[in-house]
């Protein structure tokens, strides 16, 4: 695919037009960082949405 963007910038122009649209229009939030650091057995579950661990 990189192939034809770099042959045709008019079709790259227009993959970047389709991505602009597809785009969520609701940009109000706030980015979503995270930052883990874990020692021995330690663990880290990090989501930016719904998260589900079934662990026994």
């Amino acid at each position: 695919m990189l192939t034809l963007f770099l042959d045709d910038r008019t079709a790259a122009a227009e993959f970047e037009e389709l991505l602009a649209r597809l785009a969520p229009a609701d940009t109000s939030r706030p980015p979503i960082s995270f930052r883990a650091e874990v020692h021995d057995n330690g663990r880290v579950y990090q989501a930016g949405g719904n998260q589900f661990i079934h662990e026994q």
